[in-house]
């Protein structure tokens, strides 16, 4: 069911700093807020809780070399960090992994706005996610995705995979929630602009999450928001209705939908089994896939591989640029080929998942995807970024998971593919 959204007041918003002790609040004015900034001191927070059926294993930072060094392995060894990417902000970025006990039940991982994450190393930036975001995982699944936030403590260092970081809940500050309130159902998240990304006024995901850290250290580290901050703000464009629930800025409501995986429902116009992929690639050779012949992904689902074929009914959009004689196609096979009518990807309406590799001669920056069950739909896919994802409007989620130097002037690519699925809405 489609939700309306309701603007949510600042008062609404401070029901999270009732607990705080009036001489704390008192205290609370840009640069001296306890763990934000130089000021010292921990990271006050007011703790929410998430659904029972969700366990999270340790939170862990990566450097922003790392993750553009691990594109460039070149040992076998060597894997580029796995999932997709969520939240904003371009200091702080963490990898999460979340665990959905429920054998028969999606779940959603809803990390509300204002969250503060603590490093465990003296001197690393402490970090906040501005907006909600929230992670659909399957039954009996395991997701593992990038986080981005926003750094606390200007001329601090960024994280590595040598630290961790705690969850502590949404932040007591009164100037911070102040901007969170501000920024209430607007266009925040890396996400929001994947699945949104009209926008007017020349407005871009990086602009928007500069300008965005820049006013977290005015407040952190500075003399505060201005007007012309908030002038900015409200240029930002809103998510349509229905994206967030309608009472996710309120920690006292803690009813939120178990399984709200609002990717796969409410942005596409289209639904239905995948009848195939294709992944077009620029490499001077034919890539070919991990399996000659019949592949089965780890989920389950049969799909026949051919590679460098030839498709001469295609007449559209992209018909100058698409190479189908470097392309590689998974098609799911007919009762002729597989002996039976097999279960395709998505064909019953519910979350499915379907993991997809070949193998390239070079390493592409991007790669052209199309998608088809009642309609063909072309995207194209940045594979510098780990855990980029396009979503096509005829309802398939593709990520990009990782790439693997062979050592043999090979690359395996893999990606993941969702179904989408209104069951839970």
């Amino acid at each position: 069911m489609k939700k309306l959204l309701s603007f949510v007041t600042l008062a609404s918003l401070l029901l999270f700093v009732a607990c705080q002790d009036d001489e704390t609040k008192s205290k609370e004015t840009p640069s001296n807020i306890p763990g934000m900034g130089n000021a010292g001191g921990e990271l006050q927070a007011e703790s929410y809780e998430f659904n029972e059926d969700l366990t999270f294993d340790e939170i862990v930072g990566i450097g922003a070399t790392e993750l553009a060094e691990s594109l460039k392995s070149t040992t076998s060894d060597d894997v580029v960090i796995t999932g997709s990417a969520y939240g904003s902000g371009d200091q702080v970025v963490v990898t999460l992994t979340i665990t959905n006990n429920n054998t028969e039940d999606c779940r959603s991982a809803w990390l509300r706005a204002g969250t503060v994450f603590a490093s465990s190393l003296t001197g690393v930036q402490n970090a906040i996610l501005l907006a909600p975001v929230n992670v659909c995982i399957p039954p009996s699944a395991t997701k593992s995705f990038v986080l981005h936030l926003y750094c606390l403590n200007l001329g601090m260092d960024n994280p590595d995979g040598n630290d961790s970081y705690e969850m502590l809940g949404v932040t007591t500050s009164e100037p911070v929630l102040k901007l969170i309130n501000a920024l209430a159902f607007k266009k925040v998240n890396f996400e929001h602009y994947e699945a949104y990304p009209e926008v007017e006024g020349g407005l871009t995901y990086t602009g928007v999450r500069s300008k965005l850290q820049d006013m977290i250290w005015k407040i952190t580290n500075g003399g505060g928001l201005v007007q012309t901050d908030y002038d900015f703000i409200a240029t930002i464009p809103d998510l349509p209705d229905g994206v967030l629930p309608e009472y996710i800025y309120d920690l006292e409501y803690t009813n939120l939908p178990d399984c709200w995986c609002i990717d796969e429902c409410n942005v596409v116009t289209n639904s239905g089994a995948l009848s195939n992929v294709v992944f077009f690639v620029a490499c001077s050779q034919t890539p070919y896939a991990e399996y000659e012949g019949q592949y089965y992904n780890p989920d389950g689902f049969p799909f026949v591989v051919s590679s460098g074929f030839s498709d001469p009914n295609y007449d559209g959009e992209y018909e100058d640029i698409l190479d189908f004689s470097r392309a590689i196609k998974f098609e799911a096979p007919n009762e002729e080929e597989y002996g039976s009518t097999p279960p395709q990807l998505g064909e019953d309406g519910s979350i499915d998942v379907g993991i997809f590799e070949f193998i390239t001669s070079c390493q592409d920056e991007q790669i052209y995807v199309r998608t088809k069950n009642k309609d063909e739909i072309i995207s194209l896919i940045d594979v510098t970024q780990v855990g980029e994802a396009v979503l096509m409007t005829n309802g398939f989620m593709v990520e990009f998971l990782s790439v693997v130097d062979n050592g043999d002037n090979s690359y395996t690519y893999k990606f993941r593919i969702i179904s989408d699925s209104c069951g839970g809405n």
